[in-house]
This record gives C-alpha cells, structure tokens and sequence, in this order.
C-alpha cells in the first residue's frame, strides 16, 4: 500500500516570499495605478441619456411581456405588426427599418452620426481609410470571412446604429419605460432619442390614420347598401368607432407614445466609472506581483537542487 504526502501550506513562508520580493510587489502595484490613472485620463467619457415615455391613454404598460419581448419586432417591418397595441409598435419602431429610413433623409444628423466619413472639402461622402481598418480587412480577407463593401450612410446602417445604441429599462412598479443611449455626446444623444420618438410617432399616426380612413370609407359606403336593422346599427357602431380613432390621430398630441419630459442625460458619465477602475488596478497589480514572486521563489528552488544533488554525488 502507497501513501501519499499532502504538505500543508506554511503561510509564515509564503509571507516570507512577498516580504522578499517587496519592492517588486510595490513597483508592479505603482505601475498598475499608473496605468489605471492614466486610462481615466485618456479613455473616452460615457453618458447615458434617456427618455421617458408611457403608453398613451386608454393603454396600460403590458407587465407580462418583457422589454426584451418587444424588442425582438424591431428586426422585422414595423407594419407587419398589426396584431401589436400602439405602444408596442412605438416600441419596436424605435429601431425598425422604417424609422430609420426616415431619419436618413437629415443629412445633418448624418453626417454628426458618421462624422468620419463625411468630407467637408468635397461635400460628399467618402471611405474611411485608416491601417487599422485596413489591417483588419486583410485579416478577414486570409481567413474567408465576408467582407462587406462599404456604402454611403443610409436607412440600413442607421439601424444597425440605432440597434446598437438604442436599449430599454423597465420597472415593474413603474408606469415609464426609459429609452436610453450610451454616448460620448449627450446633445447629440439627445437629439437622436428626440428625433426618432418624433419620428415614430409620426409613422404610427400616419398608418393609424390611413388605415382609420380606408375604414371609415368602407363602412360608410356599406351603410348606403344594408337594409337589416341589426347589420346597419353594428355599421355605425363601428363607424363612431374609427371616427373616434381619426378624433386621437388628427389631434396634434403625442399619439404612440407619451414622453415624460425630455431626454436627460446623467451628471456624471457612466463609464469609465474612476473608483472601480482604480480599485482593479490596484487588486490586478498586487495579484500580478505576488504570482510573479511565487514563480520567482519556485524558479530559484529549482536552480539551487540540481546543484545540491551533483554536491552530494561528488562527496
């Protein structure tokens, strides 16, 4: 029968060891900071700007269905979800294709959304061209991956933009959902949350209102053709009913969505946030040092039994 021997850990040597290699743990640790410090210096300051809205009147905050749930329609048309109350198509048109084909016609907000490639010499757009960009192409170039071609600013990548930016934050206690934007800009940030809530409303209002009137034109050409008492008096109920509809649209107040104030943008940024960098530079420059100065300790034991063992061969 073998045994085998655990050695228990001498906490007094291991103490040993960082008392040894001091100054090594001490510079590494200095120089964790000074990296640390020196990112909040350079990084780029981020801050999170959101808007408020809560469904118009007569709707409720539907609790059983995540923000997430309703975030899934905005990869598809926003008109092909009839089925959905107003403020979820408000919702889902945040980032839809339609919103974003819309935005794109501001040439302004364009060229500060994808201020890189646009040329004020030329007046036009133009590929950016950087080795960085260049070196990753090549890249994906050897290794089969599709490169798409650039193309002008347009509807399709200012939805790519918007799904990236744009996210939702919901409380169950809370009536208000916030649509928020993380961004170097807050007036920029706000301009966006601003335009495209204007934007997709107006959408909503001009489908609704459409639709309303297409209705509307029907029924009240089938009122002139039915005769039974019954049929015409569920006509002209459903009539008041689109004429009630054509009343919210034509109104002038927000229609999808209401916004509770306008978008605001935080104090301070929200990334990068300074004590929490701080602090992980300094638990990664003491963690890094001391596992440096275990392997150290280890290398040097290893170097000194070899030469025991040829002593005590020789004697």
């Amino acid at each position: 029968m073998t045994y085998q021997k655990y050695e228990s850990i001498d906490f007094r040597e291991v103490i040993s060891i960082f008392w040894h290699h001091k100054y090594l743990i001490i510079l590494a640790t200095i120089a964790s900071l000074s990296i640390g410090i020196w990112y909040l210096h350079t990084a780029e300051r981020i801050y999170k700007v959101a808007l408020l809205v809560t469904p118009p009147e007569g709707q409720q905050l539907n609790k059983n269905s995540s923000i997430a749930a309703i975030a899934n329609l905005t990869g598809g048309s926003l008109f092909g979800a009839t089925n959905s109350s107003t403020f979820d198509l408000y919702l889902a048109g945040l980032t839809s294709i339609e919103t974003a084909n819309k935005l794109a016609t501001d040439e302004m907000l364009m060229r500060k959304l994808f201020p890189s490639e646009w040329s004020e010499n030329d007046k036009e757009w133009r590929k950016p061209v950087s080795v960085r960009d260049t070196f990753i192409e090549n890249i994906k170039r050897m290794l089969g991956v599709t490169i798409i071609p650039w193309s002008p600013p347009n509807g399709a990548r200012l939805q790519e933009y918007l799904e990236k930016k744009i996210s939702f934050e919901q409380d169950n206690k809370n009536p208000l959902v916030a649509i928020t934007i993380r961004h170097n800009n807050p007036a920029l940030a706000k301009e966006i949350l601003e335009k495209t809530h204007h934007t997709v409303d107006k959408i909503i209002r001009e489908m609704t209102l459409d639709r309303a009137n297409k209705k509307a034109a029907y029924l009240t050409e089938k009122l002139t053709k039915v005769t039974v008492t019954e049929h015409k008096q569920a006509l002209v109920q459903e009539l008041a009913k689109q004429e009630k509809i054509l009343m919210a649209t034509n109104s002038g107040l927000p229609y999808a969505a209401i916004p509770f104030g306008n978008p605001n943008a935080s104090i301070r940024p929200v990334s990068p946030i300074g004590r929490f960098v701080l602090a992980a530079s300094l638990v990664i420059g003491l963690l890094a040092s001391m596992i440096i100065a275990l392997l150290l300790n280890g290398l040097r034991h290893q170097s000194i039994e070899p030469r025991s063992i040829d002593n005590d061969a020789a004697d």
